[in-house]
């Protein structure tokens, strides 16, 4: 028994290691989801399992969890940082190469999810306020929180700021420039 306890308990670290390489080499904070999803298309773990080594970094404080919106982003803390020089070596060449290609293939998109956030709350007074933000790396660039009457008209805000964004804050630029 003790031997199959061994192998887990390595392979548990591997597995921490591997989430520490992937959030320092995005350069950005990264989404559970976005974790999930490098160990899930690469076939390293399923869900539960990273869920599982996400929360124990967490506690083990290696990573610090910053809410943006309603989706937290991970980031190594400097704990995390010692920990990835000191095991770094335990990620082999092909392992790194996953987290780069993943980085390669999914790395606008990433950017693109961190960037933006979008969603809203129930007025006191009635109707909605939605919040709205984009984000540059760690610099927010603009923050709107606008009141509407309506549900669906919260849903929409919040839809096209996701897609329209830069259209949106030129706009506001262009006119408060003039």
């Amino acid at each position: 028994m003790a031997g199959k306890d061994f192998i887990l308990t390595e392979q548990n670290l591997l597995f921490k290691i591997m989430v520490l390489q992937l959030i320092h080499s995005a350069q950005e904070p990264l989404s559970k989801s976005q974790i999930t999803d490098f160990f899930t298309d690469f076939r390293y773990a399923d869900y539960f399992r990273v869920q599982s080594v996400i929360f124990e970094l967490l506690e083990s404080q290696m990573l610090i969890e910053g809410p943006r919106s309603t989706v937290h982003l991970y980031r190594l803390s400097e704990e995390g940082e010692r920990t990835l020089e000191a095991f770094s070596d335990r990620i082999s060449e092909a392992i790194a190469g996953d987290i780069r290609a993943y980085l390669s293939s999914q790395g606008k998109r990433i950017c693109r999810e961190n960037s933006l956030t979008a969603n809203y709350d129930r007025s006191v007074g009635g109707g909605y306020i939605v919040h709205l933000i984009a984000r540059e790396g760690n610099q927010e660039i603009i923050r709107l929180d606008l009141h509407v009457t309506g549900k669906e008209q919260a849903e929409a805000l919040c839809y096209n700021w996701k897609i329209r964004y830069d259209e949106v804050y030129m706009q506001i630029v262009d006119l408060l420039l003039q």
